[in-house]
């Protein structure tokens, strides 16, 4: 009989954990099935902890730390860990800091599970995206896709790139999932597919083409950016610097609110630029001073036909990569000892001889103060020169830049 008791407490405590670990509230936030298991895990720990997500379904937890700040930094690492989207912080010890509301974990996750195992009508022959007619590789990938479940996307580039997502629980993380994963492999995708979304005629909208651009935006690589940005969905944010590095613009999408995308936006650029960062766009509104695309004036550019003679000896790497036919403007600077500089790409010729003149007179100084090539600065006066821009040699004998001096 004692035993009888003792299974029956036994069965009822077993029964009421059960109860209360449903009962067990959640953020609203979460979009995927197992982050609830992962969120239910980080509520039984210690202080200091946080929980960080992704809006492609990744998350990142971490408790037991010496201060807020701490677990903050090391959840955000463990979701970047996996993720291809931004990851953000959205607990703090068990309490919302995005303003999510909270619901009972076991009716959330019946809703989730029934989004990612959503099964969607199989669309007509004729309902396959042009996109990807004709292409076998494409097609193949097409029917697989088709047997996904839950909410999901498909995503091309006009080189041949793709991406997919399913098992989402939204439209807006299925597109933006697989727009993440296409631009791994290329820049100017698009959503081609949702939901098997061809199946009633339904046609996709048309992709926007940039028609003003930001006054910021320098290359052609940063306003091929820029189209890809306007064909984000959610609220989005596109930020910009002065930097005239490789990183001078970033953005995000898919957001919830627009003073989320905007901060994001801010804090992404700032990561890396030592530069102030300021906000371009919002949505698809340019919020700083516009340039209209049809304004560029793009060379038809050639090969050299010359070389200075010192960079055949001293810099044919770089004369090689300078001759190599890109988009754009493209420009050559060097002080005719040690430093060349060139930059490629750009949208405007004037602004690509004030971006090479720059590089060309920054590493100068850090070249001067380098054990390896002080000696060859002893002594001589040289300061930086265009010495080619576009098709055209400026400067056939960089030595004379010395002499000159």
């Amino acid at each position: 009989m004692p035993f009888l008791k003792l299974s029956t407490l036994t069965i009822a405590v077993v029964s009421f954990c059960s109860v209360a670990a449903n009962a067990q509230p959640v953020p609203n936030s979460l979009n995927r099935v197992t982050m609830i298991d992962h969120y239910l895990k980080y509520s039984e720990n210690n202080e200091n902890r946080a929980f960080a997500i992704s809006e492609d379904g990744s998350s990142g937890a971490s408790w037991n730390y010496g201060t807020v700040e701490e677990a903050k930094d090391s959840a955000l690492n463990y979701c970047r860990q996996s993720a291809i989207a931004p990851c953000e912080v959205i607990s703090v010890n068990g309490e919302s800091i995005d303003g999510s509301d909270y619901t009972e974990a076991e009716i959330f996750r019946e809703e989730l599970e029934a989004a990612e195992n959503q099964v969607w009508p199989t669309p007509n022959q004729d309902a396959v995206p042009i996109e990807i007619r004709g292409n076998k590789k494409l097609l193949t990938t097409y029917a697989k896709y088709l047997k996904e479940m839950g909410h999901k996307a498909l995503a091309v580039s006009p080189n041949g790139a793709w991406g997919s997502a399913s098992k989402r629980t939204s439209d807006q993380q299925a597109s933006t999932s697989a727009l993440l994963n296409c631009e791994k492999h290329a820049v100017s995708c698009k959503i081609v597919d949702l939901n098997h979304k061809q199946k009633n005629g339904d046609a996709h909208p048309a992709p926007i083409k940039v028609s003003h651009y930001p006054a910021g935006i320098k290359t052609h690589k940063d306003l091929e950016k820029f189209e890809q940005y306007l064909n984000r969905i959610g609220a989005k944010a596109f930020a910009l610097s002065d930097f005239a590095g490789s990183r001078r613009t970033t953005f995000v999408s898919g957001k919830e609110a627009q003073s989320i995308a905007d901060d994001q936006a801010l804090s992404r650029c700032k990561k890396n630029t030592t530069k102030d960062c300021i906000l371009a766009a919002q949505g698809n509104d340019i919020i700083t001073s516009s340039q209209h695309v049809d304004d560029i004036n793009t060379p038809a550019l050639t090969t050299l036909e010359t070389t200075p003679e010192l960079l055949k000896v001293v810099l044919q790497g770089d004369v090689d990569r300078f001759n190599k036919i890109e988009k754009g403007h493209r420009v050559m600077a060097s002080d005719g000892i040690r430093t060349l500089n060139q930059v490629k790409g750009f949208l405007h010729l004037d602004i690509a001889r004030d971006n090479a003149m720059k590089q060309c007179e920054t590493f100068q100084e850090m070249r001067k103060k380098l054990p390896k090539s002080q000696k060859a600065y002893e002594g001589k006066n040289s300061k930086c020169t265009i010495i080619a821009e576009n098709n055209t040699i400026l400067v056939e004998n960089v030595a004379s830049l010395i002499a000159a001096q």
